[in-house]
């Protein structure tokens, strides 16, 4: 068997047993995913139902596996929503009958967002998924606004600075794609800061007062390629896109409806109860046809962000370089 400072080394399959499966829990995360891909590679000659068993054991290990040793850590524990909940300052949570409520907000009221936010909601859908009670879930935002104030200018833009803004700007987008739980968006207003996020859930319901904009890139100068240089193109088609996005085009929630943006649009507050309804309603389904049909909808949205968010990304950064507002 290999060893975790020789990830890439072949395994026998032709010899592989419980001991020597038992043997890979003791691996490092990354020599997991390594083995895993060996291993995948081997299988191609071997039968249909032994390629399926001995692919999920794997597949489940390097899914469970932390980055640290698993012998040398306790038991497993299942996501708390009691437990994650607590992590996050710009984040409130409700529960009910496996419907989460995820609001954005700073102190209680409308989110400014900020690096602590960025940074927040860019693990806060990891955690949501990996939570095995959550059944729905609906985001939305706190006051008037869905996302329409930031606070993140005034620093300087290195290379080194960029990188750590990458990685937080990729797991934003593809950890939201991840959740396999149905999403309902309940818009509660202006979206004129990433707006991708309400746009990328799988039902969207925006209040009458809703305007949707792309605020932080073109009109400060910036390169819009973390995320809605995949998204809106997706909604509007190119050309619409390029026209929205370059001159910071603003589109009213009814217009937005009519260009399928947004599916209901609604008074402000019967946003929130019609989002709570429409989860009950994909809550009383079967379980997994409502959360395999989500997968089956953004695979071709989860296509597009590997072929086309980390070359966004660093145009945006190129450009940071030479120019942050």
């Amino acid at each position: 068997m290999p060893q975790p400072d020789d990830p890439t080394r072949i395994v026998n399959i032709s010899s592989l047993n419980g001991t020597d499966v038992a043997h890979m829990e003791s691996y490092a995360y990354p020599a997991s995913k390594a083995a895993l891909n060996a291993l995948t590679r081997q299988l191609a000659w071997r039968s249909n139902r032994v390629i399926r068993r001995e692919i999920l054991m794997l597949y489940h290990h390097y899914r469970r596996s932390p980055r640290d040793n698993p012998r040398e850590r306790g038991p497993m524990n299942v996501p708390s929503l009691d437990e994650y909940s607590q992590r996050y300052e710009h984040i409130h949570f409700k529960r009910e009958d496996g419907i989460l409520e995820v609001r954005l907000h700073s102190d209680g009221g409308e989110i400014i967002w900020d690096y602590l936010a960025h940074t927040e909601c860019s693990y806060v859908f990891e955690d949501i998924n990996r939570d095995p009670e959550n059944k729905v879930v609906i985001l939305t935002g706190s006051g008037g606004a869905f996302i329409r104030e930031e606070q993140i200018a005034g620093f300087q833009v290195t290379p080194e600075v960029w990188a750590s803004v990458l990685v937080d700007a990729r797991r934003l987008l593809t950890s939201l794609l991840d959740v396999q739980a149905p999403m309902i968006a309940a818009i509660n207003g202006p979206a004129t800061i990433h707006a991708d996020l309400a746009l990328l859930c799988d039902i969207t319901i925006a209040a009458e007062h809703t305007v949707f904009a792309d605020a932080p890139h073109a009109l400060n100068g910036l390169v819009p390629g973390d995320g809605v240089h995949v998204v809106w193109p997706l909604l509007l088609g190119p050309n619409r896109a390029r026209y929205f996005l370059l001159t910071g085009q603003e589109i009213g929630a009814q217009d937005a409806k009519t260009l399928g943006v947004v599916n209901e649009v609604l008074p402000a507050d019967e946003v929130l109860p019609r989002a709570w309804e429409c989860a009950r309603m994909l809550r009383s389904r079967p379980e997994a046809a409502t959360r395999l049909t989500r997968s089956a909808m953004v695979h071709s949205i989860k296509k597009l962000m590997e072929d086309s968010l980390d070359y966004g990304l660093a145009l945006e950064g190129l450009a940071a370089i030479s120019h942050w507002p």
